[in-house]
């Protein structure tokens, strides 16, 4: 839309929008909108805004769920490094992001005849709910407090997404479980799995490494997969 006088100069104004659906997570959308301002000659003033909605990664939504004991981190309420057991992997539930862009800028050439323009711009950019690596900090357990386990004690035995692990199996949403047996005793550990089930597994398969580590891969058995699918 561009609507001109001589009160009020040149005023151009435009409108966008878009939606996508998305066969791994959902619909998405992106709608903006635009100002352009020529008061006077030599003088354009601009103003737009964006919010656009973003998707988490394939990644961030289905990798596997894998526990890694024996992994050194720096604990920082006990100010010492300690062997923890890591819970890492996709999340199903994930929400995508929303951005939202505000530019307001402006270009002035004050002689005519003359090559001397002066330009400002102003961008303001926030995000909500952006998916991203979890970090081990102060901060962070204060915000996520389910996901560190510490012991009796205090020490940090375990840092991730516990909480999701189990809401997966007792959903009976886990196609495997892979389980890594390290060759270290630990007078107490996370209970990740407490209240779920019983799901009876099966062996699948087995790896050993030079270390000593032996991971174990189960899936559910049978009977377990039968029930899941009578829902």
């Amino acid at each position: 839309m561009t609507r001109r006088s001589a009160a009020i100069g040149r005023l151009t104004a435009n409108a966008n929008g878009a939606v996508v659906q998305l066969s791994d997570f959902g619909t998405i959308t992106t709608i903006g909108a635009g100002l352009n301002w020529s008061p006077a000659e030599r003088l354009n003033l601009t103003a737009s805004w964006t919010r656009e909605e973003g998707p988490p990664t394939l990644q961030q939504l289905g990798d596997p769920l894998i526990e890694t004991p024996g992994v050194n981190v720096f604990d920082f309420a006990t100010g010492q490094t300690v062997a923890v057991t890591t819970l890492t992997g996709g999340n199903p539930g994930l929400r995508g992001d929303t951005r939202n862009v505000l530019k307001i800028g402006g270009h002035w050439q004050p002689f005519e005849k003359t090559d001397l323009s002066l330009r400002a711009e102003y961008v303001r950019q926030s995000t909500d709910d952006p998916q991203a690596s979890m970090t081990i900090s102060e901060a962070m357990e204060a915000a996520f407090p389910q996901r560190f386990s510490r012991d009796a004690n205090g020490t940090l035995v375990a840092v991730g997404a516990g909480e999701l692990t189990h809401a997966l199996t007792t959903f009976g949403l886990v196609d495997e479980f892979w389980f890594w047996v390290s060759p270290s005793l630990w007078p107490a550990g996370p209970r990740i799995f407490d209240g779920v089930g019983p799901v009876r597994l099966e062996l699948i398969g087995s790896t050993t490494f030079g270390s000593g580590v032996v991971r174990l891969a189960y899936r559910p058995a049978p009977d377990r997969q039968a029930s899941r699918s009578a829902l």
